[in-house]
């Protein structure tokens, strides 16, 4: 029961900290009417990486503890420690001084094979953009049968700017023919 109450807390924190931006606008979590990822030469200037933990700045996975379809920006240690509440794991440490955090659950997934990255952060007129990308298995691939939940972290220098999360076109990983 601890459990379920622990994980209902979570949800409940992480949907909160997801619909709002740094200056608590509402941001469009589900992507919907967004453009695709914009053209090399016209993206922002880059956001720098910021202190890493153990000299990460990446994780990913392909089962999260939430199931959810959300993205988060993690801008303080309460935020991060509910990040990963959803992932199903202890943080790897503590939100370093500085930096902020983006993460992306893809939500259930019907197979294995699925996976999520970052391409890009970015800051472009007055927003911070953080462009994505999901990469679906192949018709031939040999995937686990199982219900999964991509999801990628990514630590990015801290900026107070709202944040915008861009999916880019889907992708397909090379097949067993390619």
């Amino acid at each position: 029961m601890m459990i379920r109450i622990t994980f209902l807390s979570a949800l409940a924190a992480a949907l909160a900290l997801a619909g709002c931006g740094g200056d608590g606008s509402p941001i469009d979590l589900l992507g919907g009417g967004q453009e695709p990822l914009p053209p090399v030469e016209s993206l922002g200037i880059p956001l720098a990486a910021g202190p890493g933990i153990n000299g990460r700045h990446d994780w990913f996975g392909a089962q999260s503890a939430g199931q959810l379809d959300v993205q988060i920006t993690a801008r303080d240690q309460r935020g991060w420690e509910i990040l990963w509440q959803l992932v199903g794991e202890p943080p790897p440490g503590e939100l370093p001084e500085g930096s902020m955090a983006l993460a992306i659950f893809l939500g259930s997934r019907p197979t294995g094979g699925y996976t999520v990255a970052f391409d890009r952060v970015t800051r472009q007129d007055g927003l911070v953009v953080a462009g994505y990308r999901e990469t679906t298995p192949p018709p031939d691939a040999l995937v686990s049968q199982a219900f999964t939940a991509p999801y990628a972290i990514r630590l990015v220098q801290a900026d107070s700017a709202p944040v915008q999360f861009v999916p880019a076109l889907p992708t397909t990983a090379p097949g067993f023919g390619s």
